[in-house]
């Protein structure tokens, strides 16, 4: 049986993230792995991180016309997002709703009355989200160096 590098580059900090679960607890926790998720969806793939970058375009473009109307005179507006390398808006937009996810999980998760069963869990999801993490890091990392 073969370990990869990669289970043991991640390993350290899955043990970091359940003693920082543990402390947390499971409802910060809860929030963070929620917006974990979300991050997976949104830039899990180059396909669907293109297609939000198409849609922050035409937002944008839709805001550059309705000032142009609004003000008269003629706006015009330069994409935001550049549809030569979405790999590098799937990497910032990942790492910034990774960020805003624990942000959120801390802000809104309470870390008064917590149980020993609450901290047990909140230091399965700590794991877990460092998983998620760093299981999409190694998957952008490849994407960006193939071997």
């Amino acid at each position: 049986m073969t370990i990869s590098y990669q289970i043991l580059l991640i390993a350290p900090f899955v043990i970091i993230g359940a003693l920082i679960g543990f402390r947390r607890g499971w409802r910060e926790e809860a929030i963070t792995t929620v917006g974990l998720l979300l991050a997976l969806v949104f830039f899990g793939s180059v396909d669907r991180t293109s297609l939000l970058g198409e849609l922050i375009n035409r937002i944008v473009l839709a805001f550059a016309s309705f000032f142009s109307t609004l003000l008269g005179t003629d706006l015009q507006a330069t994409p935001l997002i550049a549809e030569e390398n979405p790999t590098t808006f799937q990497l910032i937009g990942f790492i910034l709703v990774v960020l805003l996810a624990y942000l959120v999980g801390g802000a809104l998760g309470e870390r008064r009355n917590m149980t020993t069963l609450g901290r047990v869990m909140g230091a399965i999801l700590g794991g877990i989200n460092v998983i998620l993490v760093g299981s999409q890091l190694f998957s952008l990392i490849n994407q960006c160096n193939p071997e």
